[in-house]
């Protein structure tokens, strides 16, 4: 592990350390760490993924009922392959403020963060900060709208053609019924815009936008049981070529702004014996990738598949994927110290199953993970 990521998670575990100790006002801080085994999704030899340690260390201090100060370390360690290890740091302030009665709500916030990698990532160190604004207004104690706008911009000093900058607009439209029924209804746009306009010198790369709407229901049904499902659908109507996108850093896989389409999904959640919860759930997705699928793998052959000038052979049409994700959580907590502090040990499961007319992106899986959090 590099130096600069040693004195970052340093960093972050004195800021922790100091934000709780300031003052005698309210504040709580919290140690957690997880390990994560992800199953190499290509069935071949372990994948780097197979030995994942995920700790983290924070603190909030509100000095006022309507100022809120958050402070956070992250380390993330890679047994198997530690030049991909790396770590955060962030910090931010919140307000809130309410009409008389509460019927409307005020909350605004900025916040800043970095992220340091061994030397072999270096470019994908950045630096981000942003802001937001939400109101929210209480037509009756069990109908509600609320409005938010996020503004999000971020730096990659070795890699300043990745430098971005995002905007989201949403809403969220909630109503509870007698029947221990909650609805919701949600709406988002959102706008990306690279800082040099071009990814690369063609140029090629215009800023992208989406759009999204979404419902979901909750349902009580019994004290210690329920059940909810969503739906959500997208569409791009800015986008990228998906070669292109897949040779930048913003891994289109997790990008929100590389595809569009469908997730339906539902859980069931269950309160156990002992103050144990578990919660049972499943989701399926159809997503479409704007632009030319790289065609990177033929199995048949057993090559990857290059063109005359060493680019990724492209096919033709949309890269078009299908994924089906299960997953199963537990959570105890545990109170200590009389109820001024308290643990929460965790565990859980996924499995996907993902098709895709990209052989490349057909694959299966499982990730399982399993950790602890301690708050005071």
């Amino acid at each position: 592990m590099s130096r600069n990521l040693a004195l970052l998670v340093l960093g972050g575990l004195l800021a922790v350390a100091a934000t709780a100790a300031a003052g005698e006002s309210v504040w709580n801080t919290g140690l957690s760490a997880e390990h994560i085994y992800s199953q190499n999704v290509f069935g071949t030899d372990s994948s780097p993924a197979d030995g994942i340690v995920d700790g983290r260390a924070w603190a909030g201090w509100s000095p006022a009922s309507a100022v809120r100060f958050e402070a956070m370390g992250r380390l993330v360690r890679f047994f198997e392959n530690p030049a991909l290890d790396h770590g955060y740091l962030s910090g931010g302030i919140n307000l809130k403020w309410a009409s008389p009665g509460r019927r409307h709500q005020y909350l605004a916030g900025a916040s800043g963060s970095l992220r340091a990698n061994d030397e072999l990532y270096a470019p994908y160190n950045y630096r981000e900060g942003g802001g937001f604004a939400s109101a929210k207004r209480y037509f009756t104690p069990a109908f509600s709208l609320e409005l938010r706008g996020d503004l999000l911009g971020r730096v990659y000093p070795d890699a300043p053609l990745e430098d971005a900058m995002k905007v989201w607009l949403s809403s969220r439209l909630s109503r509870s019924l007698p029947s221990r029924t909650s609805l919701a209804l949600t709406g988002r746009v959102g706008w990306k815009r690279y800082a040099s306009g071009e990814l690369d010198a063609t140029g090629a790369l215009p800023r992208a936008a989406i759009w999204e709407g979404g419902a979901q229901a909750a349902q009580s049904l019994a004290a210690r049981f329920a059940v909810r499902a969503w739906w959500t659908h997208s569409e791009l109507f800015e986008s990228t070529d998906s070669a292109q996108e897949l040779a930048a850093f913003e891994n289109p896989l997790l990008d929100e702004f590389s595809a569009a389409g469908d997730r339906v999904g539902a859980a069931v959640k269950v309160i156990l014996p002992w103050n144990c919860m578990a919660e049972v759930g499943g989701e399926r997705s159809r997503l479409t990738y704007p632009g030319r699928p790289p065609l990177v793998y033929d199995p048949a052959a057993n090559l990857f598949l290059i063109a005359a000038d060493e680019s990724l052979a492209l096919g033709s049409g949309d890269r078009r994927d299908t994924a089906n994700h299960l997953r199963l959580g537990l959570d105890k907590r545990i109170t200590l110290a009389g109820g001024a502090s308290g643990m929460v040990v965790r565990a859980g499961a996924e499995w996907t199953d993902q098709a895709s007319n990209d052989l490349y992106w057909t694959w299966q899986g499982w990730v399982v993970h399993a950790g602890a959090s301690l708050e005071f």
